[in-house]
């Protein structure tokens, strides 16, 4: 009878994990998850504070600049100086994108004419100790150069598309 009465709660725990890991699991698109929705500069400072995903080295020619392509990541940037320097971005869809960097640099948008895009707004962020400032532009689907120059020899740099409220369980 014992046995039989493990076997049971055996199961029921197993059904029990299964059927969590299910409720809990994501479709894909996202490897992480919030329980509610988040701002994206709640989404930006959450990132930013996590370990370094990647590290592009800003290149002096706009041709030449790596992509930052890691949304929801943080990415060091190095080989800055107080003459500008490039990484270069894809927007995939149109709308507002956030960039969040990590010390005090200037930055910049540029599209793929070399034409300035205008920046939005920027934003300090006393509230995250992980983002210096945050810039907000309006982007076509396209390539982008975002413009990098400081005093300081590597940043951090993060990004989010600002399509209203962030909510990863919505998919």
């Amino acid at each position: 009878m014992k046995k039989r009465t493990l076997k049971y709660w055996l199961l029921i725990l197993g059904l029990s994990f299964i059927s969590a890991s299910i409720a809990c699991g994501n479709n894909g698109e996202d490897e992480h998850e919030h329980d509610d929705k988040v701002s994206p500069e709640e989404e930006l400072c959450e990132h930013m504070g996590e370990a370094v995903t990647e590290t592009l080295t800003a290149s002096e020619m706009m041709t030449d600049a790596p992509v930052l392509d890691a949304e929801h990541t943080r990415t060091d940037v190095d080989e800055l100086s107080d003459t500008e320097k490039f990484i270069s971005f894809e927007a995939g869809e149109s709308g507002d994108y956030l960039f969040a960097v990590s010390a005090d640099v200037e930055i910049s948008v540029q599209g793929s004419d070399g034409n300035a895009v205008e920046v939005e707004s920027t934003e300090s962020q006393d509230s995250c100790d992980a983002i210096n400032k945050i810039i907000t532009v309006e982007l076509e689907v396209g390539t982008y150069y975002i413009g990098l120059s400081g005093s300081t020899d590597i940043i951090g740099i993060g990004f989010e598309h600002a399509d209203g409220e962030h909510n990863h369980d919505e998919g």
